[in-house]
């Protein structure tokens, strides 16, 4: 792919035009992320299309998801706020219903597909639970 058709399908993506930021969908992985050394990585409320994010679709109705603003974790796991790292955030929205603190969540986390996904997307990377949950307690 060249780069005046990466312009083009940026151009077309309404993901992009919105956020700034490539989620990989329009552009099938083909362009390599401008930040760090990797494609640029989708964070969890991109992945679920929960709405709970700032500005989100659902963030008036449901109210903001606290991974989505909590600062503490930005940059875990190649994501934005706690993106990328979810499970280890209190509050968050699975199954159409809150979850509660980290050990009350952890069984069905490890089950759900997008923490899957960012495990094979980080490799040796992947931050572990006890580490991210070091950030949110030192910070």
């Amino acid at each position: 792919m060249g780069e005046v058709d990466v312009v083009a399908k940026l151009a077309s993506c309404t993901v992009f035009a919105v956020n700034y930021t490539c989620l990989g969908c329009c552009l099938e992985r083909t362009v390599k992320c401008s930040v760090g050394n990797g494609y640029m990585k989708r964070n969890c409320w991109e992945f679920k299309q929960c709405g709970r994010e700032p500005g989100g679709a659902k963030s008036a109705e449901l109210g903001m998801c606290p991974a989505a603003t909590e600062t503490r974790l930005s940059g875990t796991n190649s994501g934005r706020n706690g993106g990328r790292a979810c499970w280890a955030v209190a509050g968050t929205l699975c199954g159409g219903k809150v979850q509660g603190a980290f050990a009350t969540k952890l069984t069905s986390c490890l089950a759900c597909d997008f923490y899957q996904t960012v495990g094979k997307e980080e490799g040796a990377n992947h931050e572990s639970a006890k580490e991210i949950l070091a950030k949110l307690r030192d910070a």
